[in-house]
């Protein structure tokens, strides 16, 4: 009996019922879009099948590796580590591979990851919140790979850009506390004087302060902290904030894990939420609709963002001209639960 047949891309098309091109857009992630379905169809006859497209023979006569880098400042917080999954997704299912670099909020490490991407030759490489002064992108893009932005702006570059508009996001806020009859406000943000991109807490609390001027209303600069984007500094900070008179009816977190420690902190000082202080958070991780209460927060739309940045990374990786014109920005949207649906009385 001789060696088994090793299945070929024929064979992959014959039970997908598609064709041979098709399996090859879905192989290769392009040059065509193939519909979700279809190519859900061609994913399943190659795992049927045991298909292994000769992707060393593949690489060496397109010059490309079939693989993408991400790189995120910390994989500590819930949001980061569930953007890395699904840009991992949108990735894979474009069929690209994906190096996920954890910068640990370090400048010094995310160009050591910035140098191994280019020493590993990735087709292009996703930056996600980099470090503001952007070192470690543009050495990548020195060395012709194309990148994308998420949460960072790069003016004279050929960069895409992937914006959420924190400012808006910190102004829905506003409206929806001034519209409660709110007037008193404490805002706890992340790291201020290092975060210039359109979604850092910089802007969010711009957004937010902004807003409440137009409503007449002004928050003291001792109302407006810093903490660090864990929940022990939303506890922390809240403890602290809150232990003075006159306190606070309202409380803006810059993101959900300091709400969360915000809740705690006011649990225990038994100041009730949402009846004493309303409290709202940002970016809708997953827990933040089963705490007690179940917290208010501003909805970053992170499928939208995944899919959006590694369809752009691979228009560059096509065409890295379009770079100069590439941007896209999402807006955020206010999720309202029970940590701020009480109005203040008159």
């Amino acid at each position: 009996m001789g060696p088994m047949k090793r299945p070929t891309r024929d064979d992959v098309a014959r039970l997908a019922g598609v064709s041979t091109a098709t399996v090859s857009y879905v192989v290769k992630g392009g040059p065509k879009p193939v519909a979700p379905a279809t190519r859900r169809r061609v994913l399943d006859a190659i795992a049927a099948l045991g298909y292994e497209p000769n992707a060393i023979a593949r690489s060496l006569r397109e010059r490309r590796t079939r693989a993408f880098g991400l790189v995120i400042p910390g994989m500590a917080g819930v949001f980061f580590a569930e953007m890395a999954d699904l840009i991992e997704a949108a990735s894979f299912a474009d069929g690209y591979i994906l190096i996920i670099a954890n910068a640990r909020f370090d400048k010094a490490t995310e160009m050591t990851y910035a140098r191994i991407l280019v020493e590993r030759q990735v087709d292009g490489a996703i930056f996600y919140a980099s470090e503001p002064g952007l070192a470690a992108p543009r050495y990548v893009l020195d060395h012709g790979i194309p990148v994308v932005l998420v949460d960072r702006e790069m003016k004279g570059s050929r960069v895409g850009l992937v914006v959420v508009d924190g400012f808006a996001g910190g102004s829905l806020v506003a409206e929806h506390l001034v519209a409660l009859g709110h007037r008193a406000f404490g805002c706890i943000g992340g790291h201020l004087s290092v975060e210039p991109g359109p979604c850092g807490s910089s802007r969010r609390i711009d957004g937010f302060v902004a807003t409440l001027r137009r409503a007449g209303i002004d928050v003291p600069q001792r109302f407006i902290r810093s903490g660090d984007y864990s929940l022990r500094s939303g506890y922390d900070v809240t403890r602290d904030l809150f232990r003075r008179m006159p306190r606070p009816t309202a409380l803006f977190c810059c993101n959900d894990l300091m709400a969360l420690g915000a809740l705690r902190a006011l649990k225990e000082m038994r100041i009730r939420v949402p009846d004493d202080v309303a409290v709202v958070g940002f970016d809708n991780i997953p827990i933040a609709e089963y705490v007690d209460p179940p917290l208010t927060t501003v909805d970053q739309p992170r499928d939208q963002i995944a899919r959006l940045a590694v369809d752009l990374l691979g228009e560059l990786v096509a065409d890295p001209e379009l770079a100069d014109s590439r941007t896209v920005t999402v807006l955020p949207t206010l999720v309202v639960r029970d940590s701020s649906v009480h109005a203040i009385p008159s």
